[in-house]
């Protein structure tokens, strides 16, 4: 190899880990770079290797994906030249889930019949973090309706609480079952609190749901987090089995004490700070 494509490797392999390259063998490079969300939804993981392998020593032992400790079913798929490898989830994973890719080149071998991590010195082995990507659904029966984020007297809960709550509406005329669906309000954990099993929004209906960090109050349905009251973001996400796609969201800014954030009554598109009406239609 020439001086000048070593060099451009070597600034390739610099702008993806962020570090100089100062040892041989080179390390394994993978695209997209670690951390990228975009993993399981629309691009797999692929990784080059320093010297290009014999694609059939590849195998679910040296190069895997894994999720909470726990290798993930998935199919390699390599360049026929063993200059690169793919790894495509099977089943794509939920989005916001953060995955690791494991090459381990021990058991990897090169086309010359040498080992990967020949070079005691610094073993060919690797890990690069991922974050499943959100998609969003292109429609959704239900949907957030209002918001409101500092309640000192406008309702309270089945407690006798004045807490956060937010109401969704069934825009339907069938009645809708909620179970394994989630709401949540952080963008990188679209999972973070979901309905229970058996709950169901009635046709042209509403529910509330508290945000009070009381997960398991009874009766009524309480949320595992509060609504900030200068303002945040709101997601309605679907199930797993539909990779949690995004069916609804809402970002509101700082709102008054017993003032909500609403849904026009004119527009749906259209959100205004409003009287509270829970359970009812909007102004």
């Amino acid at each position: 190899m020439a001086a000048s494509d070593q060099r451009d490797v070597d600034m390739l392999a610099q702008a993806i880990l962020g570090t100089p390259i100062t040892t041989q063998p080179r390390p394994i490079l993978a695209e997209p770079a670690s951390g990228a969300s975009e993993v399981g939804v629309t691009v797999r993981p692929r990784v080059y290797f320093p010297k290009p392998i014999t694609p059939s020593t590849l195998n679910s032992n040296n190069f895997y994906a894994s999720f909470a400790g726990r290798k993930l079913p998935a199919r390699i798929v390599p360049a026929n030249d063993g200059t690169f490898a793919w790894l495509f989830l099977d089943p794509s994973m939920p989005s916001a889930s953060q995955i690791q890719v494991t090459v381990d080149g021990s058991t990897i071998s090169v086309l010359s019949g040498e080992i990967l991590d020949a070079n005691a010195a610094r073993a060919e082995q690797d890990t690069h973090a991922y974050i499943v990507a959100v998609s969003t659904a292109s429609n959704s029966p239900v949907v957030i309706s209002e918001v409101m984020a500092s309640n000192t007297s406008t309702l309270a809960d089945p407690q006798g609480e004045f807490d956060d709550w937010i109401e969704l509406r069934n825009l339907t005329d069938q009645e809708v079952d909620l179970a394994g669906r989630y709401l949540s309000d952080e963008p990188n954990n679209p999972r973070k609190w979901a309905f229970p099993a058996g709950t169901k929004i009635p046709a042209d209906g509403y529910l509330i749901v508290w945000c009070d960090e009381d997960g398991l109050a009874a009766p009524g349905l309480h949320a595992s987090f509060k609504l900030s009251a200068s303002g945040e973001q709101i997601f309605l996400t679907d199930s797993d089995a539909n990779l949690n796609a995004i069916l609804d969201t809402v970002t509101y800014t700082a709102l008054e004490t017993d003032r909500s954030y609403a849904i026009t009554a004119a527009d749906a598109d259209v959100w205004s700070v409003q009287t509270p009406s829970p359970g009812t239609a909007n102004q």
